[in-house]
């Protein structure tokens, strides 16, 4: 789903759609074609995710603009709302991406993460990650020095002879 292409053509919806006059307004042809083109481009990329949405805008796109081109109000609500939907979709799936990360690394890292400390999040999460691989070299090898870093990677995850349990 290309969430850049959705986000653009309903904020310009939302736009036009926002002017006091806009039930009765005359649309420029350009945003027309813009606006009709981005709703199959839309509809064609959601086809297989989103099988009822894609018809629904593929069916509703032609008839957004009734004559002299002025929006038709019912169909411009329907299509709103399915963009809506797609977003709405996008961003809730979006906030469950903590679900696929190792519960170590969410909890040295989450909250300097949505705290906008992006570059602190990272680096305590390799941090981690550093320090698992030497307990798991430890756990492997006891007894011998433990690598740190780079060359640990490579020893414990090495391409020719990786370490197993």
């Amino acid at each position: 789903m290309d969430i850049k292409q959705i986000e653009n053509i309903y904020n310009r919806l939302y736009i036009l759609g926002d002017r006091p006059d806009w039930a009765v307004a005359q649309i420029c042809g350009n945003d027309i074609r813009m606006i009709k083109s981005g709703l199959t481009l839309i509809a064609q990329n959601i086809e297989k995710e989103y099988p009822n949405f894609s018809a629904r805008i593929f069916h509703l796109k032609d008839g957004l603009f009734i004559e002299y081109g002025h929006f038709n109000p019912a169909i411009f609500g329907r299509i709103h709302e399915i963009l809506e939907a797609l977003l709405d979709d996008y961003y809730s799936n979006l906030r469950n991406i903590w679900d696929y990360i190792h519960p170590q690394i969410v909890s040295v890292s989450k909250q300097l993460y949505l705290d906008g400390h992006y570059s602190n999040a990272s680096c305590d999460a390799f941090i981690e990650v550093n320090d698992r691989v030497k307990k798991l070299f430890q756990k492997l090898r006891p007894g011998e020095p433990v690598p740190d870093g780079d060359s640990a990677m490579k020893t414990v995850f090495s391409s020719k002879s990786p370490m197993s349990l």
